[in-house]
């Protein structure tokens, strides 16, 4: 087994350990076949987009543009935006799992599908990887940059199929364009990297598109706690100590874990909260 191929096993452990607990231990009720049934769909759609629709769409504009050309240029960022996000309908073409979504469940759907197809990404790119000679003599743990890029991945994918999801019952289009564009968003620093446009130079453009990552990463964590209902997924319904009350917690609040320091609607007074019990 080559190196890159240790890490893509070990990634793909991580993977699962991290996610699986969020996506098959949620609190919103699912039916858990229809969930599983999404996942396993999922796994398969991003080597399937690239094989079958985005080389035959390249060797199509190709044919067609100028190589250097600004508009083949600007044709092949939109590539992974467009085969992915329209490859993650798959699953809901199915009547078992689109019937199953809901927006109390939709989160727990989005992970399924985005996970589901980034554990699938892991092992495409990985076998990218093994076919350069010099990458394929490399040992496991030099690929920690790997690792890390496609756990992050697994949130990103989540994310856009999330809107997707957002749009399902009445806003399809709407939903699908969100996720297209979401997408291109993320991707495009990494084009302009590979231009060097401005002439910033490969470490300056580096910084730039680890930065972008990051601020990618909490936009797309805040894209999935605002589709679950925000603070409501994470906290659920709270007690007061005061009156007993039980509410749905408020926006302002200052949160240490699961405890909240926050103020009660009912009694109207400040206090430190925790979750009601069942």
């Amino acid at each position: 087994m080559l190196g890159i191929h240790t890490a893509a096993l070990l990634t793909s452990v991580a993977i699962i350990a991290i996610f699986g607990l969020k996506t098959f231990k949620g609190v919103a009720t699912v039916d858990r076949r229809s969930l599983w049934l999404a996942a396993l769909v999922s796994l398969p759609l991003q080597p399937l987009a690239y094989y079958l629709v985005r080389i035959p769409l390249d060797g199509w504009l190709a044919a067609h543009l100028d190589h250097s050309g600004i508009a083949y240029l600007a044709a092949k960022t939109f590539y992974a935006p467009l085969t992915e996000e329209s490859a993650k309908l798959i699953p809901l073409l199915i009547p078992l799992i689109r019937r199953d979504i809901r927006p109390d469940n939709l989160v727990r759907y989005a992970f399924a599908i985005g996970v589901g197809f980034a554990l699938g990404e892991v092992w495409f790119v990985a076998h990218k990887i093994a076919e350069v000679p010099r990458y394929a003599a490399l040992p496991f743990h030099d690929f920690g940059g790997f690792a890390s890029e496609r756990l992050m991945t697994c949130l990103f994918h989540s994310a856009f199929v999330g809107m997707t999801l957002w749009g399902l019952r009445q806003r399809i289009v709407l939903g699908l364009l969100g996720a297209i564009l979401f997408h291109w968003i993320g991707n495009m620093p990494i084009f302009l990297m590979n231009w060097n446009v401005g002439n910033l130079g490969a470490g300056t453009w580096s910084i730039l598109v680890q930065c972008h990552l990051v601020l990618l990463l909490i936009a797309s964590a805040a894209l999935l706690l605002w589709l679950g209902q925000g603070v409501l997924t994470f906290y659920g319904r709270r007690a007061c100590p005061g009156c007993g009350n039980h509410y749905d917690p408020p926006l302002l609040a200052v949160n240490l874990g699961r405890t909240r320091y926050e103020r009660c609607p009912y009694c109207q007074k400040w206090h430190w909260s925790h979750p009601a019990k069942a």
